[in-house]
């Protein structure tokens, strides 16, 4: 039968959102976010379809599963688009919003991973002082350097978009880096 799903007002579920799409990192930060003007304060409703835009079918899955299991826990319907969509996703629109359409969803969610680079970060600890000749010497205080640690991290730019299927416009985007 039809699925039936509480509304919940845009402002509720974006740091839901901003949670989600930054999970297991260790920061994250919101580069831009725009509201359409006319959706601003509305609420939403399922269902909706979760997509995952990513290379690996693995991390999709997993962004899916997670995104869904989290927009059900608070009273939204949410299809997964690899229970829905058959052929792997490669950034062409028509399956996802035909799949999004044949499943009564409302609104499309989507997330896609828009750059990966690597931060490099060297820490170089405090130089240790070292001291020869005794108590009584004169000679005392010298700097030894401290060890120096190499840090390498992935840093990954996502863009998360809401759309309304019925008319095709995005509602709410946001852009974060972690």
């Amino acid at each position: 039968g039809p699925v039936v799903a509480r509304t919940v007002r845009l402002l509720s579920i974006v740091p839901l959102l901003l949670a989600l799409v930054s999970a297991s990192c260790s920061s994250t930060r919101v580069e831009g976010t725009w509201v359409h003007p006319s959706f601003g304060g509305r609420s939403i409703a399922g269902p909706v379809l979760v997509v995952g835009l990513m290379r690996d079918e693995t991390v999709r899955r997993l962004y899916e599963d997670g995104m869904a299991a989290e927009l059900v826990a608070r009273g939204i319907a949410a299809v997964k688009s690899y229970d829905v969509v058959a052929v792997e996703l490669d950034g062409e629109p028509a399956p996802v919003v035909e799949a999004a359409r044949s499943q009564g969803a409302q609104y499309l969610l989507s997330t896609a991973v828009i750059d990966r680079s690597t931060k490099t970060v060297v820490y170089n600890d405090p130089p240790m002082i070292v001291g020869y000749g005794g108590w009584y010497s004169r000679n005392w205080g010298v700097g030894v350097a401290g060890p120096t640690t190499i840090r390498e991290y992935a840093v990954f730019a996502a863009e998360t978009s809401l759309v309304e299927v019925a008319t095709d416009r995005i509602e709410w985007t946001v852009r974060t880096r972690s």
